[in-house]
């Protein structure tokens, strides 16, 4: 019995510890950000790279290009992941801070923010479509 039971634990630290870098083998590339604003509206993306360093870029109508490159991180907590943004420079709605991974698969990405570093309210939500 204790013999099933080492196996099983082996197994699940195997299919956790294996669970971080699957998750963020599906970061990399070419984010779009999906608008649900009736305004001005930015054309926005997220790049992200092999390893930590990410760049975000945003558009506005009059083609003015915003660009900032940052760090991301993956944290696995039992079975819920999160995307930890850090080094933002851009002032105004940086997206630094804790990001609750809602989902992401091959097309689709979405984000909460559950935590920001100022401690202010931290909650907004990204959603985003990969760039083929």
């Amino acid at each position: 019995m204790v013999k099933y039971f080492i196996i099983y634990c082996l197994g699940m630290t195997l299919v956790l510890c294996g669970c971080k870098k699957s998750v963020q083998q599906k970061f990399v590339g070419t984010w779009e950000m999906v608008s649900f604003d009736t305004g001005a509206p930015l054309y926005t993306t997220f790049t992200f790279y092999d390893g930590d360093m990410m760049i975000w870029t945003k558009t506005d109508l009059n083609d003015s290009i915003i660009s900032d490159t940052a760090y991301y991180y993956i944290e696995s907590r039992l079975l819920k992941n999160y995307l930890k943004l850090s080094k933002f420079e851009e002032s105004g709605a940086s997206p630094n801070g804790k990001w609750f991974i809602d989902k992401i698969d091959d097309k689709v990405l979405q984000i909460t923010r559950v935590e920001k570093p100022d401690g202010t309210a931290p909650y907004y939500r990204f959603e985003f479509t990969k760039k083929q």
